[in-house]
């Protein structure tokens, strides 16, 4: 055996091992880009990735373990997995991100984010609690005489919308009194005897409620035939 000879030879093995350590598949194989240890060029064709019928993300077969970096095409549809490339992170598979939509009040931007801002295109309920509570801030200053106010529904919850002037609807009634009257009906139900304002001829008295549509002037006070009484309530 020429000893030279296997010198040499060992010198040319370890030399390849190092030439190769880079390898690359397809066009130009003599030029690879420097931080790859693996390049694949093609203008033809594609690369065609292991595939392989996953049970769930959580389980790692038909793997033995879950390996951190591995991808795979996934072709069956089971538990919470469906076709598509996946890669495992080490404790679960993981599916590749995927287009998709946006609805009731969510807005997708081409950079990739989800805002919030869209039309509602189902009933929408948002559940706040004393501790967990919904706030607003940084609003405008409003317009009494234009603006609307946003109502809630007691039943529902649902928001609705009404004019300020609602809040502040008043109506009269005059009367001409008969000799000894002390009783007269309301403009609007009673809900609350201090909405509700009594004049006789022109001085303000007090009432008190006697049924849901009628009060009694305050005592002591009768009226006499012709005086005017003028009840003020305020819805």
């Amino acid at each position: 055996m020429n000893y030279k000879f296997l010198i040499l030879l060992a010198f040319t093995l370890s030399a390849t091992g190092v030439i190769f350590s880079q390898v690359k598949i397809g066009d130009n194989p003599t030029t690879i880009n420097p931080n790859s240890v693996l390049e694949i060029e093609s203008g033809t064709q594609g690369v065609l990735m292991p595939r392989l019928q996953l049970s769930a993300s959580a389980n790692p077969a038909p793997l033995s373990a879950h390996i951190a970096g591995m991808t795979i095409y996934n072709t069956a549809t089971a538990a919470d997995v469906t076709p598509g490339f996946y890669y495992n992170d080490g404790t679960k598979w993981v599916k590749f991100a995927q287009n998709f939509i946006t609805l009731n009040g969510l807005s997708y931007t081409p950079t990739n984010e989800i805002k919030l801002g869209g039309v509602l295109v189902q009933p929408t309920t948002i559940a706040a609690s004393n501790t967990n509570t919904l706030a607003l801030t940084g609003l405008s200053p409003g317009n009494a005489a234009t603006d609307e106010i946003v109502t809630i529904d007691p039943t529902t919850g649902v928001l609705k919308k009404a004019p300020v002037s609602s809040l502040l609807k008043e109506k009269q009634m005059v009367f001409v009194s008969a000799n000894g009257q002390t009783q007269f009906p309301t403009p609007f139900p009673i809900t609350d005897i201090d909405k509700i304002n009594v004049y006789r001829n022109g001085a303000r008295i007090g009432a008190t409620v006697v049924n849901p549509g009628t009060i009694a002037l305050e005592a002591g006070v009768v009226c006499v035939a012709g005086d005017e009484i003028r009840i003020v309530q305020f819805n």
